[in-house]
């Protein structure tokens, strides 16, 4: 189901992979083959489209996955520079930040994720998570209150 066939388009492979970007549940649940032939389809549409934002998020995540934080880094930084708005980007981003214990850098990234949609509970939790581990305990309290209280209980980025 992953796989693209070799007649496939580069612009068809950015739609699948610009599908797959969206739904981080389902890439989660795929074998490392699997994502890694993902991984490969989306070197090959950055090869020819370097500023597609989508495609960069979603190389930063399977980079995550794989433990290759620093890269991850590089990329998702690249993706942030690009669309200053992107919630993914900018999750990700905080979220290997933590990867690397870079715990004030995950703060402001995830702050950022949060800034742009309020609602979302994983930004929230992983702020919570960044707060903690630097021990910023009234910060963690503010989060915490933030989603005890907040309107809407949906995180329709994570699907």
């Amino acid at each position: 189901m992953t796989d693209c066939p070799k007649e496939m388009s580069t612009d068809e492979k950015r739609k699948r992979l610009s599908t797959l970007s969206s739904n981080r549940m389902y890439m989660m649940g795929l074998e490392y083959e699997e994502l890694q032939k993902i991984e490969r389809d989306a070197r090959e549409v950055l090869t020819e489209s370097p500023e597609h934002v989508e495609c960069l998020v979603l190389l930063g995540w399977i980079l995550y996955w794989d433990e290759k934080y620093e890269e991850a880094e590089k990329v998702l930084l690249k993706a942030v520079g690009l669309d200053p708005k992107s919630f993914d980007a900018w999750l990700v981003l905080g979220i290997n930040y933590g990867a690397l214990d870079k715990w004030k850098d995950a703060v402001k990234a995830l702050k950022r994720a949060v800034e742009i949609d309020p609602d979302s509970r994983k930004a929230q939790i992983e702020l919570l998570d960044a707060h903690m581990a630097l021990g910023n305990e009234d910060e963690s309290h503010e989060v915490v209150w933030s989603i005890l209280y907040s309107e809407n209980g949906e995180d329709h980025h994570v699907k």
